[in-house]
Parts: C-alpha cells; structure tokens; sequence
C-alpha cells in the first residue's frame, strides 16, 4: 500500500467519495484527517465519519478547516516564495549554498 508514512492528510475542498475512507483506515501511521468543507453532501459525509470512527478510532478527524493550503503557516520551516494555494519553495539555492560561477 502507498503512502505507508502518511500520518495528515487535508480532504478539505475536494470532492473525493465516502469510497476513500477504506484506503485511507489501511494507512498504518494515519494519524489525523482534516475534512472541513468537503464537498459532499451530508448523509455522505456521515457514512465516511462513521466508517473512520469504526474502523480507526484513533484517527482523528477534523471537522473545520484549518487552512493548511497556507503552506507558509502550516510548515514553516520551509522558505516560502508567497502565500496560500500559490506558495512554492524557494528554490534560490545560493543562499545555503555556494554555486560554481559560469563565465560567460
């Protein structure tokens, strides 16, 4: 099974199927799901909670949003170029590193 390692995973703003919640309680390390704002509607919404609450108890699902497409707040860690959905890393890699010089 991919994603083995997997331990978060943010469902929110998607449309993925009730269907998924049998992958995902096959992912060993999975530790907490974040489903705020899926887009689905309510009974099935609360058949893919209740199979996760079933099937995982021990995963916890959150149920808001907490923006962690802000990829600068949710792993700061990492030098960000931008804000939200647009956000890319930094890839200018003379600053932890020294590059050889091209003459030109």
């Amino acid at each position: 099974l991919p994603l083995k390692s997997l331990e978060w995973i943010d469902l929110s703003k998607t449309k993925v199927t009730p269907g998924c919640s049998k992958y995902l309680a096959r992912m060993p390390n999975l530790k907490t799901v974040e489903i705020g704002r899926m887009f689905l509607d309510d009974a099935s919404k609360e058949g893919f909670i209740g199979f996760m609450q079933k099937s995982r108890p021990r995963v916890k699902l959150i149920l808001t949003d907490v923006n962690t497409c802000d990829l600068a707040s949710a792993m700061p860690d990492f030098l960000w170029a931008g804000n939200g959905a647009i956000s890319h890393i930094d890839l200018n890699l003379a600053k932890f590193i020294t590059l050889p010089h091209r003459d030109q």
